[in-house]
Formats: structure tokens, sequence, C-alpha cells
């Protein structure tokens, strides 16, 4: 199945894109060199066509190949069959161009080294990276401001916490000003704040510039429905499905969760009366409250509509209605809705 949002140019092109790790190696086997079994398909022939200017936000539970496909975009890991080009540079045959299109923080950062501060670790990977000095000096000041991290600028990468560690992967991975950034699980190991805090840093550095684009992977669900344009769905290695969150909503939500809050008049006739209707209406409840108002909730379907028939029953026995909440289906409902049709 192709996933193609809108017409071209395109930040990121997977064309039958597979992965397939060789199995592990067996006491009985391994000095005779040979591999037991047949393998384990990590990625299964995914295509996408994804926009600059985007957000794209990829879930899937442990183990479906979130990880593996980012390494095989950034070029850390080498795709068994299909192709994959950045801004239109095929990542094989143009290695290094589609790299230096490419920023990458990963959720576990080791790559640092714990003695040096920040700007010590920073100046090193920017010359590994062919900067030179002064080049490389004035971008790490105008990052450090952009991500907030002078304060923390001086201090040893060991001393770092968990959020300030990320902020600084972040920092080096935008070093070279890539348009293309993939980030896999950055908040897996932050606080709310921190995560928020940086959530903020990436809506405003991706509206600075009409090219740039984010493919972040992710187990954080609320962080995907409020950060992403567009999310895709990947199971046992295929993607099964790439949309909007309100394209999923409305295409996989059949019902939602309604709770009034609800007054009785003086010349009502009793609200309690209302009780009988948890025969008619799907898991209907009444609640009362401490004030004398009642809470009534229940599930309003598509194929079975249920809104119009309670407030006409609460507005005939007397009640005014002072408050309606409505409380649609979630991504993880959505993931193990879609999972379960697979």
């Amino acid at each position: 199945m192709a996933f193609f949002l809108t017409m071209p140019p395109y930040a990121i092109t997977l064309r039958e894109l597979a992965k397939t790790y060789p199995p592990g190696r067996t006491w009985s086997r391994l000095f005779a060199g040979r591999f037991s079994g047949g393998g384990v398909k990590a990625i299964c022939h995914v295509q996408l066509c994804l926009n600059a200017n985007s957000v794209f936000g990829l879930v899937g539970r442990n183990g479906q190949g979130k990880t593996t496909l980012v390494k095989c975009i950034a070029g850390l890991v080498a795709p068994t069959e299909g192709s994959i080009s950045v801004y239109g540079h095929d990542t094989r045959r143009e290695a290094a161009a589609a790299r230096r299109l490419i920023g990458l923080v990963s959720s576990e950062e080791r790559t640092f080294y714990g003695r040096l501060t920040g700007r010590q670790n920073l100046m090193f990977f920017a010359r590994l990276q062919g900067m030179a000095s002064a080049p490389a000096a004035r971008r790490i000041e105008e990052l450090v401001d952009l991500l907030e991290f002078r304060p923390m600028l001086e201090r040893r990468f060991q001393e770092l916490s968990s959020g300030n560690k990320q902020r600084l992967a972040l920092l080096r991975a935008l070093l070279h000003d890539p348009p293309l950034l993939l980030l896999d699980e950055p908040t897996r190991s932050l606080d709310p704040l921190a995560a928020a805090d940086l959530r903020k840093l990436l809506k405003r550095w991706i509206r600075e510039k009409p090219e740039r684009t984010v493919f972040i992977t992710s187990h954080n669900l609320q962080e995907v429905d409020d950060l992403c344009d567009q999310v895709g769905i990947l199971s046992a290695g295929e993607l099964k499905l790439v949309a909007t969150m309100d394209e999923l909503k409305r295409r996989y939500t059949r019902s939602e969760e309604i709770a009034l809050r609800v007054r009785a008049k003086a010349s009502g006739n009793g609200l309690s009366a209302l009780a009988g209707m948890g025969g008619e209406v799907p898991d209907f409840r009444m609640e009362s409250l401490p004030d004398g108002d009642w809470r009534i909730t229940f599930e309003n379907r598509a194929e079975q509509p249920a809104l119009h028939r309670v407030l006409a029953g609460v507005i005939n026995h007397g009640g005014e209605i002072q408050r309606i909440d409505s409380r649609r289906t979630g991504l993880l409902e959505l993931l193990e809705e879609i999972e379960k049709g697979a």
C-alpha cells in the first residue's frame, strides 16, 4: 500500500522499503559460520511520500520496526530492498549529499563524551562534520539561545539532566542546519515539562523555514496528537495507514462518551425517572451530585445515536442542562482498532 500525501517535492520518499535482519547465530553453527533460520523482517515494503514543512509521527508498539525505519532513512542501516530519497537525493547513490540534509536525535544518547562540556562536545562533532572552528563557534552561539541552553553550555555532559541531554542532542543535530530532523522517541526519558518544552522548540524551529520537516517516532500518543500533521501506523513492519488525526478519528471513531450536568427545575416531575433509559441507551449512568445537580453519562454511537433521546428526556422531566462534555476515541483506542482490523 502506498501513501502519497500531496504533490512533490517531497522531504522523504520511501519506495518498497524492506529490511530483513539475519537471524542470531546458534552455538552449534557459530564455528561453521552459518546463520540459523530465515531472518527477521523488520520493515516490509513500506511506501511513503512526505511533504516538506510538516511534522510526521510514526507510532506502533515496541518491536514493530519504528527505529529500524528511522535508521534506514538516516543511512545507519542499509535496507535489504527498495529505495530512500531525501529532498530528491538517493541515500545510496548520493549518500553524502543526503546525510547533509538530515539531523538525527535518538531516545538514548550514548555518543557524547561525559567529561567534556556541552560546548566542547558540540565543537568536536561540528569538526567531525567538516565545519571550521570559527563558523562552528558562531553556529553554536546561534543555537544555544534558540534552544535556551546557554546556562548549561559549560557544564560537563555527565552533569546534565535527561532533559538537557536531549536539548544538547537536538542542538548537535541542528549544527549543520539540516532541513530534516529524525527524532526517535526523543521525549521518552523526559518529564512532562521538559517534553512540553522540547515540543515548543520543534514547533518554533519548523515555522522558521518552509523546507523544514520533522519525522518523529513516539510512544507518547498525546504528543503525537498535539504535534503531528500526519500520523503513520506501523505494525509488524508494515505501514498500515497514513492520515491526519482528524481523518483517523472520522474513519475509526464510531462512538463518543457524553457527560451532562443537569439541574432539576422546581416545577419538574423528577429527574430520577430518567434512570429507566438505562435499558435503551448504551452505558447510561446517573449520579446525584452534592449540590443537587445530576451527572448523566452515556455512549453516543454512530449506528445508534442517543444524544437527542437523552436531551429530550431531560427537558421532558423538568431538567436544565448546565454543561455538555464529549470525549471521542483517543489515539490508543484507534491503534487497537486499526490493529484488530488489519
